[in-house]
């Protein structure tokens, strides 16, 4: 048996043959287990990562899980961090599910690498502080670290309430930042490390329907070109991905479209505007589009390449001041 205060862990063999999972509040845990997928194995595209270990936060479905699919899919071990509670106090959209984390396992696994799927919350230090030990003990390496578990809000400035404020900006803001101190450490004990900050368009200018949220991206953003300052002498590299719309349960959602679009409060609806307002005649992107651009800062070639701003929106930077 290994202690783990973490919030809960959960590792599956494909098909869920075997499993474990710890849910919050126990103190001790059993010892992980790994299993690779040996049925309907998903050929790994290259091995451009084998061998190194991506730990992803709302890795359980989105923009996130896309990530951990690439990862997977060039041969890195996955180690999948996500809240898995179906809601959040103070946010008004669902968040991902239990079920969510576990289907995000077995995906990861039928691409025949390790995968790790933690039950666990960017707004505890203690949780994340323990999974990373997890990550090192099993892995022996945090090789990439995407930083990518969010949450949103629209509304009038004055509608939102203590709750909301402080829940958009404990977990978009301070999240990010303690998802960072975790895996520092690790990062400079090996001399090498890759984090991926992922913002948003809304980080980038300001929006009278998002301003809370636009804010807490705009915060992202400067946080990312501080640890890029503070890093580089160890030889890690800090960048952030502005993605424009993308068709994820974080905007695909009652909450957002009602409020939104509260006379066509339909998905079709926000995809043909973006397709009739874009330099780009396309709507949303799909989460593996951003998933590429994550790839794109973690590939060999980037090494050097650090605390920059990677729009990815439709082509609205071509409408931007210079």
């Amino acid at each position: 048996m290994k202690e783990n205060n973490s919030e809960g862990y959960i590792s599956r063999r494909h098909a869920l043959k075997k499993s474990a999972l710890a849910i919050a509040g126990m103190s001790t845990l059993p010892l992980m287990s790994f299993a690779q997928s040996t049925e309907n194995e998903k050929v790994i595209n290259t091995e451009e990562f084998k061998g190194k270990t991506a730990f992803i936060t709302g890795g359980a479905r989105g923009i996130g899980l896309a990530t951990a699919e690439m990862f997977a899919a060039n041969g890195a071990n996955v180690v999948i961090y996500d809240i898995a509670s179906n809601s959040i106090e103070g946010v008004g959209h669902s968040v991902a599910s239990i079920e969510d984390l576990e289907k995000a396992n077995s995906r990861i696994l039928e691409y025949g690498v390790k995968c790790i799927a933690i039950k666990g919350d960017v707004r505890s230090r203690e949780s994340l502080n323990n999974s990373v030990k997890q990550t090192v003990s099993e892995f022996g390496t945090i090789d990439f670290a995407v930083a990518n578990a969010g949450v949103t809000q629209i509304g009038h400035l004055s509608d939102f309430s203590d709750n909301e404020i402080a829940a958009i900006l404990d977990i978009n803001v301070a999240g990010i930042i303690k998802t960072t101190q975790a895996v520092i450490p690790q990062m400079r004990r090996q001399k090498s490390g890759r984090i991926i900050f992922i913002s948003s368009i809304l980080g980038r200018k300001g929006n009278k329907d998002w301003p809370i949220y636009s804010a807490s991206k705009w915060a992202v953003i400067g946080f990312a070109k501080s640890t890029a300052h503070l890093l580089g002498q160890d030889n890690i590299t800090c960048n952030t991905i502005c993605p424009g719309l993308v068709n994820t349960k974080l905007v695909n959602n009652d909450y957002v479209l009602q409020r939104w679009l509260p006379n066509s409060p339909k998905w079709e609806t926000v995809d043909e505007w973006v397709k009739a307002n874009s330099p780009v005649p396309m709507g949303a992107y799909v989460p593996s589009d951003i998933a590429e651009v994550v790839k794109m800062f973690c590939s060999p070639g980037m090494s050097t390449v650090t605390g920059e701003v990677f729009d990815i929106n439709q082509g609205a930077s071509a409408e931007a001041y210079a």
